[in-house]
């Protein structure tokens, strides 16, 4: 490559990397990065023997050496602020999602021979807005992308090459790529079948680049996994049964429906990755393979052949395999497509394939192709704009962003709970003096903010704290009148639907809240129909959970409720057919009733219009485990309950 093009790349990747760094701060941190840290800082720890840690980590599967490499600017400039840490992880994620970009632009520039299209198939990979706010938060998928991308320009210089090094270096580091995500397992197939392929004048040197690329790969892959070290082969086992049974059932929001992370649809990937890429590179890919199938179809032969048209197969067969693979077979895939973020390496270099097709139809039609895209990117950069820092909820036009709080209710937003960080700096702008009183969530995420900003909170018992409501649970409710859930302070929003919402607990006793008081004073006059942490009335229309003397904890917590009916499921939640009828759920939230004298935890839930046999009725933890629970028979008809219904346990 020419001095002024490196030098012109060079300046290009350092502007995008000085713009990460002034756009970091933005972004909070997501739930799995502490137990990445964690990971990492077990492996390191275990590495140099200073402690057995990572033995009895719950996550000690994981592959960890990407996280290893995460701890290394903390170590070397011995960070020890909570802000700085992270940062800096963020950073380092931000850098090596560059450098997969680099590795995009130089695999375009082999394949394809011009440097236009590199430049484009650079641009179609950074600036993909859900790719572009994941490669800092995200230390698992995003780094695994770049593993790909950077593993698929060395498959192509291995075969070039053609010597035992190039292919041990991609053996090694496709080996360590699957140790992070076992689907890498799938490029070094696709690699070494391509090896294997040949005649038989130089077959002992294919298979001398076999065994290189294969032991290569044992090694990275082993190197990954510190805890297989001490008994590779036993443990290697138990790392194959969790992998193939991962025991992470989650469940998502999906065309408005709630989909099981094991039981999803065949339409989930293509789906969501249609939706959330801008359209333009779909299209340009689409175009790409299909440019490539016209040719293999008018000359078979030139697959063998042609070296372009053989790698682009290989490219074509990396995405379609792990895609039906993912799509048909492999357990958990959940939270929109980040478990396949690795797929978007092939569209991109599709993507440029197709817009080199289209301008090699005239040179008149090239500058109007060349402008075309140029004024695609440049819309992607002004979405990038103006999601900040909230890139992660990015939706393209197939699906419906104009309806006001229309696109949450199909769709997950921000899972990873990422915009908390802007509901602190909310509450900071909204209460510009003195402590703020947070609980829950929000003493979970603050860690990504500055010492000065983290010393304004206050981690607190009391009632008037505020908590971040968890979305998918307020999704999930009933939606009927008279639900307790406190009214929210905040609201963050994208596209007119909530990323964040906080709420306080407490409610007094004037103001818009009146009818739960007096909704309180008229249930308590009545007589229990079961007792445990809460007394639960029940009138034959209204379930209510009353406790005095409560806890924030009391109300902070989501309430489940299971009916057995007969008349079918008709509400927001969760059903299942039983041998009486439907077993129902949903969760709520209760609301505290600030009083002079007391305190009062309040759960109120209208059922008007069902005809429950019975109700089972508890709270379950920020984790989903139950902290208690009371049944009992009711006769709706009569309003009131069922003769020998009671308590069943704590």
């Amino acid at each position: 490559m020419p001095r002024l093009a490196c030098a012109l790349l060079a300046v290009a990747l350092a502007g995008v990397a000085a713009v990460g760094v002034v756009a970091v701060d933005g972004y909070g941190m997501s739930w799995d990065q502490p137990i990445q840290y964690r990971v990492g800082h077990s492996a390191v720890q275990y590495a140099l023997r200073e402690s057995n840690a990572l033995l009895r980590e719950d996550h000690r599967y994981y592959g960890a050496l990407f996280e290893v490499a995460l701890q290394i600017p903390e170590r070397l400039l011995g960070l020890s602020d909570t802000h700085h840490i992270y940062l800096a992880r963020y950073l380092a994620s931000h850098l090596f999602f560059l450098a997969g970009g680099l590795a995009c632009h130089l695999l375009a520039h082999r394949l394809f021979g011009s440097r236009a299209l590199a430049w484009f198939a650079l641009a179609f990979y950074l600036l993909h807005p859900r790719l572009y706010a994941h490669s800092f938060f995200n230390s698992k998928d995003t780094p695994f992308l770049s593993m790909v991308m950077i593993g698929l320009w060395l498959t192509h210089w291995a075969f070039a090459k053609r010597g035992v090094g190039a292919w041990a270096l991609l053996g090694g580091w496709m080996g360590a790529a699957t140790s992070i995500r076992p689907v890498g397992a799938v490029v070094l197939a696709l690699a070494l079948g391509g090896l294997l392929h040949g005649g038989r004048h130089d077959a002992p040197r294919r298979l001398a680049c076999a065994a290189a690329l294969l032991g290569a790969a044992a090694a990275g892959f082993f190197a990954g996994l510190p805890y297989l070290w001490p008994d590779p082969i036993g443990r290697f086992a138990e790392w194959f049964a969790f992998v193939s049974d991962h025991p992470n059932t989650a469940s998502g929001l999906f065309m408005g429906a709630w989909v099981d992370g094991r039981d999803r649809p065949l339409a989930y990937l293509p789906v969501w990755m249609s939706i959330t890429t801008p359209p333009f590179i779909l299209a340009l890919a689409a175009l790409g393979v299909g440019a490539w199938l016209t040719r293999i179809a008018a000359r078979p032969r030139h697959l063998l052949a042609h070296t372009r048209l053989r790698f682009e197969g290989l490219l074509l067969a990396a995405f379609l395999a792990p895609a039906l693979l993912l799509a048909a077979w492999v357990g958990n895939i959940y939270d929109g497509w980040r478990h396949a973020q690795f797929l978007y390496a092939p569209v991109c270099l599709f993507a440029a394939a197709g817009l080199g097709w289209l301008a090699q139809r005239g040179r008149r039609l090239r500058v109007c192709v060349y402008g075309v895209a140029a004024m695609g990117v440049g819309g992607v950069v002004c979405a990038l704009v103006l999601l900040h820092p909230n890139q992660q909820v990015y939706f393209n036009y197939f699906v419906d962003r104009t309806t006001p709080d229309q696109l949450w209710r199909r769709y997950e937003m921000d899972y990873w709970r990422v915009a908390l960080k802007q509901g602190h700096r909310a509450l900071l702008r909204s209460h510009p003096h003195g402590d703020i009183p947070i609980s829950g969530l929000l003493t979970y995420g603050w860690r990504t903010l500055r010492a000065t900003e983290r010393e304004r909170f206050v981690v607190s018992n009391d009632f008037a704290a505020f908590y971040s409501v968890n979305l998918e649970a307020l999704l999930r409710e009933t939606g009927r009148a008279g639900g307790t859930s406190p009214p929210l302070t905040h609201v963050g929003e994208v596209y007119g639907s909530p990323v964040y919402a906080l709420a306080r607990s407490a409610v007094a006793e004037d103001g818009p809240w009146r009818a739960h008081w007096a909704h309180y004073r008229s249930a308590a006059r009545g007589t229990p129909a079961a007792r445990s942490r809460f007394a639960v009335y029940w009138d034959g229309r209204v379930l209510s959970l009353v406790r005095t003397r409560c806890r924030p904890s009391d109300v902070q917590d989501q309430f489940f409720l299971r009916m057995a009916r007969r008349d079918g499921p008709a509400v927001a939640g969760g059903a299942s057919a039983g041998q009486d009828g439907w077993d129902f759920w949903f969760r709520h939230r209760g609301v505290v009733l600030r009083g002079e004298r007391a305190d009062v935890c309040l759960v109120r839930i209208d059922l008007s219009g069902y005809a429950p046999d019975a109700v089972r009725t508890g709270q379950v933890d920020q984790q989903g485990e139950s902290m208690w629970e009371v049944a009992f028979a009711v006769d709706a008809q009569h309003g009131g309950n069922r003769p020998g219904g009671g308590d069943e346990g704590i």
